[in-house]
């Protein structure tokens, strides 16, 4: 299959940045309205074919260019960035001839990611509390960088399904990925065009790269598929069972956590679905626990994140009323049972001043109960 693609947008954005209600001296010169178009047009091509019954081989490759444009404004110039990229990639899929639902899947894919337009955009946002003069490295002046390249994502994948007589599965997954160009904000002391002192200013910048790993293990069964002499009423009861292992390192940051951000250590996940024949053949509950540890993040050379772990538990009861064709399906959900508080701080050195600073925040989280009823006619 070969196929082409083109896609053309266009926006007009309007910003003020007002301090104790006065705009600022400095920014008048940028104008505030600020337009911008984007253009991408890709290219690609793919095939399948199977060699024998237990083996298939997909491979295809893409091409995709990318120009962003934003209006002169101002003393701005105009902004133009391009990207492009070649992205191939290869899936082998054997099935064993013993086990002919039994499956061993490995993938070579190359993938890119382009900067978003507020990131490519120069003009400043200012930091509220120091608006002129020198600032602190840790309230940082905010702008784009129009020299943004997409990060490119080069990974392997190799996964493993086995398939139970029942319909249960086991399954796991091993991947890595070598990061190129790793956009993350940086805080660098610069000669500006808004104010007559050097100012800190925190940009988007491509790093030298990060690489990322995880392992995934499922399982899935019905209680008889484990148990042999399981009771009548319990046999049909499902299980269900995920675990999740991540690790990730940043190239250019020191420490033990220079991890990618957004990226937890793992989860786990544990559920139980099950229809109860005794109540009749349509009443049916449901429970479900998830954990994910908290993360502490070394994001650049001076400034860090924690987050706390997060735990949830949901459950629901299922029921139907009336006759077959035309009854009421009901199901009572119970999400977040136990709430709890979900925590994060960040923590900010400032290595010229000897300056530290640090912020908290704290989200409540809330049980949600609901009621849906279904009816066909």
């Amino acid at each position: 299959m070969t196929g082409a693609e083109a896609e053309r947008s266009q926006r007009t954005q309007v910003r003020d940045t007002l301090v104790n209600g006065a705009v600022i001296p400095g920014l008048v010169k940028f104008g505030n309205i600020l337009g911008s178009r984007s253009q991408r047009v890709a290219a690609y091509t793919q095939d399948e074919w199977s060699p024998t019954k237990q083996w298939s081989v997909y491979a295809g490759v893409r091409y995709e260019r990318i120009e962003t444009r934003a209006d002169a404004t101002g003393v701005l110039p105009e902004t133009r960035n391009v990207s492009q990229v070649t992205s191939p990639l290869l899936h082998v899929l054997w099935k064993p001839e013993a086990f002919p639902k039994d499956q061993v899947r490995l993938s070579l894919t190359r993938s890119y990611r382009s900067p978003n337009l507020n990131d490519l955009i120069a003009r400043p946002s200012i930091n509220a509390t120091y608006p002129d003069g020198p600032n602190y490295q840790t309230h940082a002046d905010r702008a784009g960088n129009p020299d943004l390249k997409p990060e490119l994502a080069t990974g392997a994948d190799l996964s493993l399904e086995h398939w139970l007589p029942t319909g249960g599965i086991i399954s796991g997954t091993a991947f890595v990925r070598d990061i190129k160009s790793l956009i993350r904000n940086q805080v660098m002391l610069e000669t500006v065009s808004w104010d007559a002192s050097q100012r800190w200013v925190s940009r988007p910048r491509n790093m030298e790269g990060a690489r990322t790993m995880g392992l995934e293990f499922e399982f899935k069964a019905r209680m008889d598929e484990l148990w042999e002499d399981a009771p009548a009423e319990l046999q049909l009861m499902l299980l269900r069972f995920n675990v999740a292992v991540f690790d990730s390192q940043v190239k250019g940051i020191p420490g033990a956590n220079n991890r990618l951000d957004q990226q937890p250590r793992g989860s786990v996940n544990f559920g139980i679905d099950h229809r109860w024949k005794a109540l009749g053949q349509n009443f049916g509950s449901g429970f479900n626990a998830s954990y994910v540890p908290g993360t502490n993040v070394q994001q650049t050379e001076t400034l860090r994140r924690e987050e706390s772990d997060r735990r949830v538990f949901d459950a629901y009861l299922s029921w139907s009323s009336g006759a077959v064709r035309d009854g009421i399906n009901w199901r009572l959900s119970m999400a977040n049972l136990i709430p709890r508080e979900a925590t994060s701080s960040s923590e900010g050195i400032d290595l010229v001043n000897h300056r530290l600073t640090e912020s908290w925040s704290r989200n409540r989280t809330f049980r949600v109960i609901s009621l849906r009823a279904d009816m066909r006619f």
